[in-house]
């Protein structure tokens, strides 16, 4: 490296910034921060999902329900072949149907 007493000055000044316990805190603290924020995403990214699929199933099982409807099955029927409906829904889907 080339010896220019400023750039050896302004080089041995970021070294003790740098190592300072303060830095070195606000450092740990920021990367930290960067850690939560990721998992956060991450966590928010997953129940997306999990939300998503569940919507998606019990959207297939009105489907499914409908179709029975439509043939004659009763609640009870239509219940013991769904997994996401209530009774509910399938009064619900009946005044629909």
């Amino acid at each position: 490296m080339l010896e220019v007493p400023e750039m050896t000055q302004a080089i041995n000044a970021y070294r003790s910034v740098t190592v300072s316990p303060e830095f070195l805190a606000l450092q740990r603290m920021r990367d930290d921060q960067k850690h939560n924020e990721a998992s956060a995403l991450h966590s928010a990214e997953l129940r997306g999902r999990q939300e998503g699929k569940l919507e998606g199933r019990h959207e297939r099982d009105k489907e499914i329900a409908v179709k029975m409807i439509r043939r004659g099955a009763t609640d009870i029927e239509i219940l013991g072949l769904t997994d996401y409906l209530t009774a509910q829904d399938i009064r619900e889907l009946r005044i629909q149907a």
